[in-house]
């Protein structure tokens, strides 16, 4: 340990190397374990060097271990958090109720509690992450997540989701995004329970009329081709209502009426 005065430059550096530490907080979703890595401190620099660690699911059994990765530099200001910038990365991370209770509310809107927990992947290089005078944090991103079976609820409808979703956006807590930016990349969706294939579009984030749309739309849809515009509203930051304008070319009707792997009953109403 290292006692200075504040007012002075730093005289020394503090070195922690983890070797298969644990973590367990109120403010993580799951217990982290298996820590290796290196964190530096210098003066007001915080140094994360390949800090890796796995997700604890206690009794549950994966294929394979969801782990976490971060690398980058966290700079404090009089003691406490001011910036940092990160590499992200993840992998096979379960989307689970205690995960859904940490996200914003837009996100835990989302989450189906009676589909089976899908698993995603994470890819963000540079990430800005500030805090301002009222101690909001911002996030500026740029990045990829893979979905992997994940399933969601929209107005009420179940979907299920598996793609490759690029973002790049800034998302301000407590107060939403404020920018974002998205393309879906040959994504395969569930809902209502027909499935459509290898969808391709680019999404944009309006921030004055808080809602998402699509802007060409396209997928394969039961040997044929389903063109289309997307809109979803989510006013005060909770999912609102989505709307859906397609049209379909050379779609097979009896492939179509025959597909009932996946039906579900309607609720809330919607059908």
């Amino acid at each position: 340990m290292c006692i200075r005065d504040s007012s002075k430059p730093a005289d020394c550096t503090i070195t922690v190397e983890c070797l298969n530490n644990s973590i367990s907080s109120p403010r993580l979703p799951h217990r982290l374990k298996d820590i290796t890595g290196t964190v530096t401190v210098d003066d007001n620099i915080v140094k994360l060097d390949d800090l890796t660690a796995v997700l604890d699911y206690e009794l549950l059994e994966l294929d394979d271990a969801a782990t976490v990765n971060i690398s980058g530099e966290v700079i404090l200001a009089d003691g406490e958090f001011s910036r940092a910038r990160v590499d992200l990365l993840a992998s096979d991370v379960l989307f689970d109720e205690p995960l859904s209770r940490a996200l914003p509310q837009l996100a835990r809107d989302l989450y189906d509690p009676d589909a089976a927990p899908g698993q995603f992947d994470l890819d963000f290089d540079g990430v800005r992450i500030s805090r301002d005078r009222d101690g909001r944090y911002s996030y500026d991103f740029d990045g990829s997540m893979t979905l992997k079976n994940c399933g969601f609820k929209v107005s009420g409808s179940r979907i299920e989701l598996n793609s490759v979703l690029h973002a790049d956006g800034l998302y301000k807590a407590g107060r939403g995004f404020s920018r974002c930016r998205a393309r879906l990349e040959d994504g395969d969706l569930i809902i209502m329970g027909k499935t459509v294939n290898s969808i391709n579009t680019r999404i944009l984030y309006d921030p004055n009329q808080a809602s998402w749309s699509t802007e060409d739309f396209v997928a394969d849809f039961y040997g044929g081709k389903l063109k289309g515009e997307l809109l979803i509203t989510h006013p005060d930051d909770k999912l609102g209502d989505y709307m859906l304008q397609a049209g379909f070319q050379n779609a097979d009707l009896r492939r179509f009426l025959a597909d009932n792997r996946h039906a579900e009953e309607p609720e809330n109403g919607y059908s």
